[in-house]
């Protein structure tokens, strides 16, 4: 279980199958970036950063679109979760930076899920990934559900920001 404290309240999942929007619609407002649909629909390639700080420990994680494991976002949390656990479950400080454009809907959900922070001119969008396949690894999907109560797969089928 993640050590850090959270706002949120568990719920009992809704029918496999079926979409939650409402964890959606939380997972992106908590997510602390600023809406911006400026710079793209969050289907382009991209690098991005993820900065774990946890005592005097900081560990900067690069994450790729195209390296297998989703958007950029989806590849540093999977090398987050993989290779450097202990520290992202203890972190004092979890930060995502990525200024080429804005983080895709289902990403921010994700990141704001796990209390990621935005990083300084990091902005999300409400839109959906767009023309790209968005997905994430199997640790990822196990280990956001584990962190919320709700399936991966239920979360990830809202496409768009809930109105």
């Amino acid at each position: 279980m993640c050590p850090r404290s959270s706002g949120r309240v568990s719920k009992p999942p809704a029918k496999f199958g079926a979409t939650d929007p409402d964890t959606a619609k939380q997972g992106f407002d908590d997510f602390d970036a600023p809406v911006s649909d400026e710079g793209g629909d969050g289907s382009q390639s991209t690098s991005v950063r993820l900065r774990l700080v946890g005592g005097d420990k900081t560990v900067d994680i690069a994450g790729t679109t195209g390296s297998g494991c989703g958007h950029a976002e989806m590849h540093a949390l999977h090398q987050a979760l993989t290779t450097h656990r202990a520290l992202f479950e203890s972190a004092s400080s979890r930060t995502l930076t990525c200024t080429e454009k804005p983080c895709c809907f289902q990403c921010s959900v994700i990141l704001g899920l796990l209390d990621i922070d935005a990083g300084e001119a990091t902005n999300k969008s409400k839109k959906p990934m767009g023309s790209t396949e968005w997905g994430a690894s199997a640790e990822v999907k196990a280990y956001v559900t584990e962190q919320t109560g709700v399936p991966f797969e239920q979360i990830a089928a809202v496409r768009g920001y809930p109105s």
